[in-house]
């Protein structure tokens, strides 16, 4: 159960929106999870391969946002 739930964050918030709300929103619902589930190290960790891909594709966004205006 666990894992499919984590899939479904994972599809949820597989791209990044440009937005604080969007974030808040993510961030609150990995937490959520994360409490759910123990706050575990393995599940602590789950949720942050999720966040650093998230900044990555954010980082991305940014860059190529960038080279359009450059």
């Amino acid at each position: 159960m666990m894992f499919m739930e984590f899939w479904g964050l994972c599809q949820k918030y597989w791209i990044p929106e440009q937005n604080d709300e969007w974030w808040d929103e993510a961030l609150r619902e990995m937490d959520l999870f994360a409490k759910k589930y123990g706050s575990t190290v393995f599940v602590r960790k789950l949720c942050m391969a999720l966040i650093t891909r998230l900044e990555d594709e954010h980082q991305e966004q940014m860059a190529k946002g960038k080279e359009r205006q450059g």
